[in-house]
């Protein structure tokens, strides 16, 4: 008899990845299109690109004898649950209290679960990745956004209204540059890669030289390529984003009392220039994080903790 299988996606602002994924957490199938095509498409532009890959991924999965059971979809932005209702993403601005779920289970046989991706990612490292070591920890993806998944005691922790683990929007720097949410001295200022361009870009304005003045596009990569090759600029703002991280991460630690602290995304890449800075001004910060209480460890997973995470949804979410 065939394991079980379910599709995970991981929908980011720039790709959309997406694959048939057993019980096991094996891959079966992979497919992927480019999002960013559609942020500012209309609002069923990209649903139906999604549907179309979908029903595709189905089709595949029934010639290795075991057919879909349930669709997981990790979403970049607040998803108002179990509804499956996109009520914002930063992403897909045309996505503004949007039925994601019901939209798509329309066009697919099968039922879908939607969540938010850092969620997803969470579920992800805890299911086949760093999580694994842990019983309580938090996971942060530093993509072009901050995002952070909480893990308590093995379960996935949503909050109230399903917005726990929104660590990017925690002021580190009252009076900070604004942040789109609003505040200002948002973490995601600092250590998401726009953050990381930005402080660049500021360093050029003010007279600092460095390789990345002819850098176009100006990228949280391109810093990472110019860090290795000694630009103390690039170095600087990767060293900036660490301390960030740290002071963000001392307050979280002193009151969740987590295990572990996983780190993810491509941002994190740069762990040789980031995590130093971090781990110190974690500590500095964070009297359980001093005591060694916590750990701080680098994301297994890469691109596919949020399909994986997202799988995990669906596994859960199926008709047993």
């Amino acid at each position: 008899m065939a394991a079980e299988q379910v599709i995970g996606v991981d929908l980011g602002g720039t790709n959309a990845r997406l694959a048939v994924v057993d019980s096991a957490g094996a891959f079966r199938h992979r497919e992927s299109f480019h999002s960013g095509a559609f942020r500012d498409a209309p609002q069923e532009a990209l649903l139906e690109r999604l549907a179309e890959a979908l029903r595709a991924l189905v089709r595949n999965a029934g010639g290795s004898g075991a057919r879909v059971e349930a669709v997981g979809l990790g979403v970049p932005g607040i998803v108002r649950l179990p509804a499956g209702v996109v009520v914002a993403s930063p992403n897909f601005p045309r996505w503004r209290e949007f039925p994601v779920r019901a939209g798509l289970e329309s066009q697919l046989p099968v039922p879908v679960v939607v969540d938010n991706d850092a969620n997803a990612a969470a579920l992800g490292e805890q299911w086949r990745g760093a999580g694994r070591a842990f019983e309580s920890f938090l996971c942060l993806t530093l993509g072009t956004g901050v995002g952070g998944g909480l893990i308590l005691e093995g379960r996935l922790w949503r909050g109230a209204d399903g917005m726990a683990g929104e660590v990017g929007h925690v002021t580190v720097e009252p009076g900070g540059p604004a942040c789109n949410c609003g505040n200002r001295g948002c973490l995601e200022q600092y250590a998401s890669g726009r953050g990381i361009a930005r402080r660049v870009r500021e360093a050029l304005a003010a007279g600092s030289e460095s390789a990345l003045a002819a850098a176009e596009p100006l990228t949280a990569e391109a810093v990472h390529r110019a860090a290795r090759a000694g630009d103390r600029v690039a170095q600087e703002a990767f060293h900036q984003a660490g301390v960030a991280l740290g002071i963000a991460l001392g307050g979280l630690v002193n009151v969740l009392n987590i295990q572990g602290v996983v780190i993810g995304g491509q941002v994190s890449q740069a762990w040789t220039f980031l995590g130093p800075p971090l781990i110190e001004e974690l500590c500095r910060r964070s009297y359980v994080a001093a005591s060694g209480t916590v750990r701080v460890v680098q994301a297994e997973l890469g691109d596919d903790a949020g399909i994986l995470g997202a799988a995990r949804l669906a596994l859960r979410g199926a008709p047993r």
